[in-house]
């Protein structure tokens, strides 16, 4: 009975599917006989997840979830991934009560199969933990992020980068917060494992430096946080290219700098150069591109510029009014 229960929807995802590959959205979903049937539904969800079917993900998912239990049960490392693909989609949806219940479960399972030092266990307490946080629940998001600490530094052998990563999530729980002070270490000790670990190039390094600076840049340390945004900016634009998001944000982050120092040509010009980049992104009209166009309009009523000024206000109240939808934050950070 359970069985016939699933097949109704399931045969839906497939058609779906189906539909979306005639009309070339998405590429042929694999259906091959040896792929487990939870594998097959998670990678259904995925595509369509990724190409905006995303209450037919969440379907796809809880179907995921329904196959695993029964070939591997509840307990099981399959399952707790089915639970915790079902959890970041629906927070991508706004659904927030069920992601966290989804999540939880993830987390439950994955403590209770694999240990409390296993790095899938501190990784479901992590994304719980930024789930909270995206909820202004910060006590609670610390907790779970001092936690998963605890117990992947006590792993042997160590886990190095989800230490870092769990250092800069909790960075920016104390960024939040104005807690500029004691988020500072934890930055400083992510940088200096990432280094280590991944290499003094890669685009985690650059995210760890854009951090470190804006810690220093809320202190008013500017002289600290310059060259790490200087460092930040050309580790990311050779590892994404000049129009990701990434390097749009610590342009921002670094044009905002000198306008608070009053190099307002050296502002401007950043500021131009990060409104083409999250243009080049996303489009002129998405909600990414309206910090820049508020801090650069702000800038530009300082230096004089009173009717450009203008023009970018209006842009970007255009844009606030403009519903986009339930959709991921980009990941920068802080």
């Amino acid at each position: 009975m359970t069985l016939e229960h699933r097949t109704g929807p399931l045969h839906a995802v497939w058609l779906l599917l189906a539909a979306l590959c005639a009309t070339g959205a998405i590429g042929t979903p694999s259906k091959e006989p040896h792929l487990p049937l939870w594998q097959q539904l998670l990678e259904a969800a995925r595509q369509l997840e990724a190409t905006g079917q995303g209450p037919e993900a969440v379907a796809a998912a809880k179907e995921a979830i329904e196959a695993s239990r029964l070939d591997f049960g509840t307990l099981h490392p399959n399952t707790a991934t089915a639970y915790e693909t079902l959890g970041l989609f629906q927070e991508s949806q706004g659904q927030l009560p069920e992601a966290q219940q989804a999540l939880i479960q993830a987390a439950d399972i994955r403590l209770v199969v694999l240990g409390r030092q296993h790095e899938e266990t501190a990784k479901s307490l992590q994304q719980l933990a930024n789930l909270y946080r995206a909820q202004g629940e910060y006590t609670q998001s610390e907790g779970l992020l001092k936690k998963a600490l605890r117990w992947v530094e006590a792993a042997r052998p160590a886990q190095e980068v989800s230490v870092a990563s769990l250092l800069s999530d909790l960075a920016v729980v104390y960024y939040l917060q104005d807690r500029y002070e004691e988020a500072i270490p934890l930055c400083a000790r992510a940088l200096t494992i990432d280094e280590r670990k991944l290499g003094r190039k890669d685009r985690t390094v650059g995210s760890d430096l854009n951090n470190l600076a804006v810690l220093y840049h809320a202190l008013g340390r500017y002289t600290e946080a310059e060259p790490l945004y200087f460092r930040a900016l050309t580790i990311k634009q050779e590892a994404l290219g000049s129009t990701h998001p990434e390097v749009a944000e610590t342009m921002t982050n670094l044009a905002g700098l000198y306008a608070m120092i009053g190099q307002h040509a050296k502002a401007d010009a950043l500021y131009r150069k990060a409104r083409a980049a999250w243009t080049a992104a996303f489009g002129p009209d998405h909600p990414e591109v309206i910090h820049t166009l508020e801090e650069h309009a702000n800038l530009l009523r300082e230096w004089g510029h009173a009717d450009e000024a203008a023009a970018m206000h209006t842009q970007a109240e255009r844009i606030r009014a403009t519903p986009l939808g339930p959709r991921a934050d980009a990941s920068v950070a802080p």
